[in-house]
């Protein structure tokens, strides 16, 4: 009768174990899917406009701890594909030149993520760094330029498989994660700033010194995660 008493509590013991134990825990591991819109812009802005282009991803997560509140460690890989056409002068005038710029390139960006609450929706701020492990861009232009009596076309067709650029941005964003039961809904948005320093050119053609541009990127995302 004691040994039957005894099994009686220790199944009714694990199985109150067991329930307890996946209703208050979560999983560490995160693995999911992202897209979204790259705002490409750059500092100083003169002469130079904003460059919209589409980026996609996954989404690797390990939480520190079984619950979706507080610290975590993202892994996104993404792709991002840009074309942009930029225009001087005026098309039948003396002067007028076309580019037509494509560039790709993959991230591999690694950032420390805090989610401040751990209920249906859960917003969170973050921070890290990506790295450019690979880009491919190519430019061709045209056009027609007169003076000193003379016109003289000008056509270019160039390709930079070897990007020899700085590849480190560094990112802070904030979002907000919607739990959906076995998918979460993520939301985002960051700021990706070049942490190399403007360098200066000179144009021999008129002996001035130029400052090159720097990139800055708004980037908005949408992901699934599971």
């Amino acid at each position: 009768m004691k040994r039957l008493s005894l099994s009686v509590f220790l199944i009714f013991f694990l199985q109150n174990f067991a329930h307890g134990q996946s209703a208050d825990s979560s999983p560490r591991w995160h693995f999911g899917v992202m897209g979204g819109l790259h705002l490409i812009t750059y500092s100083p802005n003169d002469s130079y406009k904003a460059i919209k282009s589409p980026m996609a991803g996954l989404d690797i997560g390990y939480d520190f701890q079984n619950s979706p509140r507080g610290w975590s460690l993202r892994l996104q890989p993404n792709f991002t594909a840009i074309r942009n056409t930029s225009k001087s002068g005026t098309y039948g005038t003396g002067y007028y030149m076309e580019f037509k710029w494509r560039t790709q390139y993959a991230d591999l960006p690694m950032l420390v993520r805090y989610t401040i609450t751990d209920g249906k929706i859960r917003p969170f701020a973050e921070i890290g760094a990506s790295w450019n492990v690979w880009r491919h861009s190519s430019v061709g232009g045209s056009g027609l330029d007169c003076r000193d009596g003379g016109c003289y076309p000008f056509e270019i067709k160039r390709t930079d498989a070897n990007f020899e650029g700085n590849r480190f941005n560094a990112l802070a964003g904030a979002g907000v994660q919607i739990d959906m039961g076995k998918v979460t809904i993520q939301i985002t948005v960051r700021v990706l700033d070049n942490l190399k320093k403007r360098e200066s050119i000179l144009d021999p053609g008129t002996g001035s010194e130029y400052k090159l541009p720097k990139a800055r990127t708004v980037q908005v995302t949408a992901g699934v995660a599971f």
